[in-house]
């Protein structure tokens, strides 16, 4: 588990960085999921901004009791094939570090920086 700032500090670096970006997210109360590539337009108290190419954006609010981790290939070693998925298109796509965060009985999101 990471704090709420510490988390922000990290999206606010692919934000200054514009990382691109997969954000997964799972909304149970109103069940339905979605998975894009993009980067993170912007990070502040607790809005995310982010920006799907030049085919719009998804804005979401994550309340102070949102509980975050965050996980990091680099750190924990892990073997590059490990880190190697598929990606939209069908090609290999290479995964790098993440921030999960959960709003409690509610939402589950996962940004995860991508390299084609």
């Amino acid at each position: 588990m990471i704090s709420f700032d510490d988390a922000t500090a990290v999206l606010r670096k692919w934000v200054d960085e514009k990382r691109e970006l997969r954000f997964d997210a799972e909304f149970t109360d109103r069940r339905y999921t979605f998975s894009v590539e993009g980067t993170l337009e912007s990070a502040d108290g607790g809005m995310l901004k982010f920006r799907v190419g030049d085919r719009g954006f998804i804005s979401i609010y994550l309340p102070p009791n949102t509980e975050f981790e965050y996980v990091d290939p680099d750190t924990m070693r892990a073997p590059l094939k490990d880190r190697k998925t598929e990606g939209y298109k069908g090609g290999p796509i290479l995964c790098g570090a993440a921030v999960f965060a959960r709003v409690p009985e509610n939402s589950k999101l996962m940004l995860i920086e991508v390299d084609s």
